[in-house]
């Protein structure tokens, strides 16, 4: 008797449920919304989060404001984030080492195996690569897959 009152309990709260449901506008489920504003493409993300990196701003695009390089307390150096024109210039002044050291700071990272291979990050999302062990062998602009762009020395 008692699992009959349940079971009487239960179907009555599911009819009750569906009429409930059944009494609410189906307009109440529609997305009104004007424009996408789902979750963004994995490739958006990522540019997002370089750009805000190297202290840029995203507006429906990376921006980074340009600053000068030359006027740069040696601190904040390695926080401004450098130009192709940058390198170009400094390797017409002098190709050494520690000019560009100081100029640029301390490179991003070292990939080298045997040499040293300094990279520094541009602002344009490319790299410098400088091969170097007593002296500088080469330096190179390269994309992001390792593609050589340009050789510079």
């Amino acid at each position: 008797m008692k699992t009959a009152i349940i079971i009487g309990i239960v179907i009555v709260g599911i009819i009750g449920a569906v009429a409930v449901f059944a009494s609410i506008p189906s307009d109440t489920w529609q997305d009104n919304r004007t424009e996408f504003t789902g979750v963004p493409l994995p490739d958006e993300n990522k540019e997002k989060i370089d750009c805000l990196s190297r202290g840029g701003l995203w507006d429906n695009g990376c921006n980074i404001e340009r600053k000068n390089l030359e006027d740069a307390p040696s601190s904040y150096r390695n926080k401004i984030i450098p130009t192709l024109d940058d390198f170009r210039n400094t390797l017409n002044e002098s190709k050494d080492i520690k000019t560009i050291f100081f100029k640029f700071g301390e490179p991003h990272n070292d990939i080298g195996s045997g040499i040293h291979i300094y990279v520094y990050e541009l602002n344009d999302f490319t790299q410098i690569w400088i091969g170097y062990t007593d002296r500088i062998l080469y330096v190179q602009h390269v994309d992001v897959k390792g593609n050589i762009l340009e050789k510079l020395f």
